[in-house]
């Protein structure tokens, strides 16, 4: 806040989610105590849902940008240098005590509009008389580096607030080809895309891959969400080609219960999923991270150590548990009511309970989640891991009673040494 201060910027724009929101505003509102003719402006997820209410709540919130804020934040500034009108799609505003609502969720239709931000810092470098690469590898030598390539999901799943966009758009791969190449040459440890099902288009999974695998400089990584059942065989002999680790994919299973897996908008599909698993997990050379979710509808607590058993049997390197976050804007908030849940008032607006799982039980879910992020993705524990199961049957069974082993003895507080 100090430092923002110091730099007396006439406006400051804030993109909030539900790891910053809290932060965001705390220091947009000291600023605006401070400094009350400076202009502020919030967007992103957690102010584009119900924005009436949250201008109410954040008097000293001028703007707020509903959607996606390339082209509408272009558009304000323009306005508000040259005194412009304000009449501007998913613009909401504030003068004195009067608020004009356009709650519209923009999209931007175009995104190759949306400037390359490596490209610019290469020209930048350039500009500057600097060898750019070099300057690059300064920058994100083995680093992680979160790339789109894609906006949207096909698919409709209640609890993503990507279901609530009905179109899935794509970067031109000619673009794409060259950020990617620009950050393999910098350097860069892992690209983790951010795309909700980067193998939504097959021709496109293809084409990225296979440029990839061409480019490959044997010190990089590049992580993937996709949707399993999407992959064929013929893709899978492809992928086959790959070197070892240089991709990882994450796939979420969710559930392996029929009921919740429709409830939330999905095919249950989890032979399809698992048959591609354990084909990928033959070829030796794919990472695959598999996803549970609890305080999914339809799924108490013992269903959900059913569906970790079921999942752990595939044999994927990690197995992640997640809980289930009723975002604002995602249609499982809608259905709060039908499936009784309490969640927190705070982001992550994260599951308490619901109709058919207890507080408690998601608190025991909480702590053998931390036992499995320890033990199950470490490889030195593999085979231990393997024999001590194989001992009580079941995964489920051993995680549980080890967890509470872990917590009856205080270990699940403390820092241990290998």
């Amino acid at each position: 806040t100090v430092d923002i201060l110091k730099k007396e910027f006439d406006l400051l724009a804030f993109s909030a989610y539900i790891w910053n929101i809290e932060e965001s505003l705390k220091v947009a509102s000291v600023i605006k105590k401070a400094r009350p003719e400076v202009k502020i402006i919030f967007g992103g997820p957690e102010a584009s849902y119900d924005v009436k209410t949250f201008l109410e709540e954040n008097d000293f919130v001028d703007f707020l940008l509903s959607g996606e804020g390339e082209e509408s934040i272009l558009e304000l500034i323009k306005a508000l240098q040259s005194n412009g009108d304000l009449d501007i799609r998913g613009l909401s505003y504030r003068e004195g005590d009067q608020l004009t609502i356009n709650d519209e969720i923009r999209l931007v239709e175009d995104l190759n509009i949306i400037p390359s931000p490596y490209k610019f810092l290469l020209d930048k470098y350039k500009a500057k008389g600097e060898d750019p690469y070099l300057s690059l590898k300064k920058e994100f030598k083995n680093r992680i580096v979160y790339y789109e390539s894609s906006r949207g999901c096909p698919f409709n799943c209640y609890f993503c607030l990507s279901s609530t966009i009905k179109k899935t758009r794509f970067f031109n791969i000619g673009r794409v080809k060259d950020d990617l190449l620009l950050l393999i040459k910098a350097g860069v440890g892992q690209v983790k895309f951010i795309d909700r099902t980067f193998n939504a288009k097959k021709e496109i999974f293809y084409d990225l891959l296979n440029f990839l695998i061409e480019k490959d400089n044997g010190n990089i990584n590049f992580h993937f969400e996709i949707v399993a059942s999407l992959l064929d065989y013929e893709q899978i002999d492809f992928l086959s080609r790959a070197r070892k680790d240089l991709f990882q994919f994450e796939i979420g299973v969710l559930s392996t219960n029929e009921e919740t897996i429709l409830s939330v908008g999905r095919k249950a599909e989890f032979d399809k999923i698992s048959k591609v698993v354990k084909k990928l997990d033959e070829g030796g050379n794919i990472h695959q991270h598999l996803d549970l979710i609890a305080g999914l509808p339809y799924e108490g607590y013992d269903r959900f150590l059913k569906s970790f058993d079921d999942v752990y049997e595939l044999g994927a390197e990690k197995i992640q548990l997640g809980f289930l976050k009723l975002l604002k804007g995602s249609p499982i908030r809608d259905l709060k009511d039908k499936y009784g849940y309490v969640f927190t008032d705070y982001p992550p607006y994260e599951v308490i309970s619901n109709k058919f799982i207890t507080y408690k039980e998601i608190i025991k879910l909480k702590e053998i989640e931390e036992t499995v992020e320890i033990y199950l993705t470490d490889s030195r524990f593999k085979k231990t891991l393997s024999y001590a199961i194989e001992k009580v049957d079941r995964a489920s069974k051993f995680f549980e009673e080890f967890t509470k082993y872990r917590v009856q003895k205080g270990y699940a507080d403390n820092p241990l040494s290998l």
